[in-house]
């Protein structure tokens, strides 16, 4: 590389570095002086620090990334009934050697591609393009069926987005339907519309890399986060 041709990537660097900066500059300063933006970050600070039934009432009044939101269940801080022992099915193939390339290259496929083919809907792209249907249906559930969001912790450590319609006050609502989605499915435009419908009380949650939930759909993530819901 040339002299000239350094001069003018550090030129170019430093052009963009400005233009960055002056970017989130103007942005902090917009944030700063948008009176509904600092009363949001209050609430927020302030459930973080003490997380009670009327601050989360106060942040269930804004749709903001869920990662900020505080932990309302962890798995991992349940003891449980220690008297019945964990259970899981044994698989039945064989270990052989022959096979051994051929899993290789399956967990190379699902490693890389493949789960995204598989769980469309834990695609970045998939996200971006759903984003305001997400928005909006979780809105009406929450304003129109009084629906409540909560965040529930695996034993893995990952979070699961989850919302849940109590209408215990109706005839059938005693009953509770867990609504599981598709692959490409969230609780937001799923079915939970159904059951709701009918009547029930309904829990719907969103498989780990779907909308709120962090983690990535494998199989023993998939397996804890179900773990989770259910207890909780």
């Amino acid at each position: 590389m040339t002299g000239d041709g350094a001069l003018y990537i550090s030129k170019f660097l430093t052009g963009l570095g400005i233009v960055v900066a002056g970017a989130l500059l103007l942005r902090t300063l917009g944030r700063v002086s948008n009176p509904a933006y600092t009363q949001f970050i209050s609430v927020l600070s302030t459930a973080t620090k003490d997380y009670t039934a009327a601050s989360k009432r106060l942040i269930s009044q804004y749709d903001f990334h869920f990662s900020a939101w505080p932990v309302d269940w962890d798995v991992r801080q349940q003891t449980g009934d220690k008297s019945k022992p964990l259970m899981y099915l044994s698989s039945t193939e064989s270990n052989s050697l022959t096979k051994l390339p051929m899993d290789m290259l399956a967990w190379l496929l699902t490693h890389s591609f493949g789960i995204s083919l598989v769980y469309p809907g834990s695609m970045s792209l998939m996200k971006m393009l759903v984003e305001k249907p997400l928005v909006e249906g979780r809105t009406k559930l929450m304003l129109e069926q009084g629906g409540e969001r909560f965040k529930v912790g695996t034993s893995d450590g990952n979070m699961i987005d989850t919302m849940f319609v109590d209408q215990r006050a109706k005839n059938s609502g005693s009953t509770l339907v867990i609504c599981c989605e598709g692959n490409a499915g969230f609780y937001e435009i799923g079915i939970m519309a159904t059951p709701i419908t009918c009547g029930y009380s309904v829990l719907g949650w969103n498989h780990p890399g779907f909308s709120g939930s962090t983690g990535t759909p494998y199989p023993a993530q998939e397996t804890r986060a179900v773990d989770a819901v259910m207890q909780f």
